[in-house]
């Protein structure tokens, strides 16, 4: 009697037990897959600034090769002037809803200048940048 006992099957409590297992592991998976789909996101407009940023840098550093000693004599407030767009541009890269504002400024330090450009976009409601700096020196 007892070994029929034991044969008769899964009861109730058993059933909502391994229910409760599957909800919660199918809730922690859907998660994960959830941050890893903001975080690559966050990742593709990070590298889409960087990009953005590097691109201003190869421009400023193909220009400066052109004619190294004539721009390395020039105060800082002319090299604005010669960079086009340098202030303030919109990088051509558009995700949608965000867009890159690229920001070029340019300060002397010894032996040059230093060119620093910085990206800034928005994240999920809040503003994100990332800077790339570059010197720009009389080595000829």
């Amino acid at each position: 009697m007892l070994y029929k006992n034991l044969k008769s099957g899964v009861t109730l409590l058993e059933t909502i037990i391994a229910m409760g297992f599957t909800v919660i592991i199918g809730g922690a998976l859907i998660t994960m897959a959830l941050t890893a789909m903001s975080a690559q996101q966050s990742s593709n407009l990070r590298n889409l600034a960087t990009r953005c940023a590097e691109a201003k840098i190869e421009e400023i550093k193909n220009t400066e090769r052109v004619n190294r000693s004539a721009l390395q004599s020039l105060p800082v407030a002319n090299w604005n002037s010669i960079f086009p767009n340098s202030q303030t541009d919109n990088c051509p890269y558009n995700t949608g809803a965000n867009f890159f504002t690229r920001t070029t400024t340019f300060s002397n330090i010894t032996n040059g200048k230093e060119a620093s450009v910085v990206v800034n976009w928005t994240e999920k409601g809040r503003a994100t940048s990332l800077t790339l700096k570059t010197h720009i020196t009389k080595w000829l």
